[in-house]
């Protein structure tokens, strides 16, 4: 099953050891990813960006959001 995962980029820096575990236990269990979550991400990076690289971001989430089966956000933070 392809699966978009995605969390808050503002709880990565306190949560993103969770964030991990849930983005591996997804392709431990045999599923495949239509997001790259499991790099990096710089909340920073984000919020200083301008409208042209957030209008990307969006392009790319909204690609990835088509292409999943299922849909699971961590939205607790």
């Amino acid at each position: 099953m392809k699966i978009y995962f995605t969390a808050s980029s503002r709880g990565t820096e306190k949560f993103n050891k969770y964030y991990k575990s849930i983005f591996n236990l997804i392709s431990d269990q045999g599923h495949s990813h239509t997001s790259d979550y499991s790099k990096e991400s710089d909340p920073s990076e984000i919020y200083k960006s301008d409208d042209e690289a957030h209008a990307e971001l969006y392009k790319r989430a909204v690609n990835q959001l088509k292409k999943a089966d299922i849909v699971i956000l961590e939205v607790s933070k």
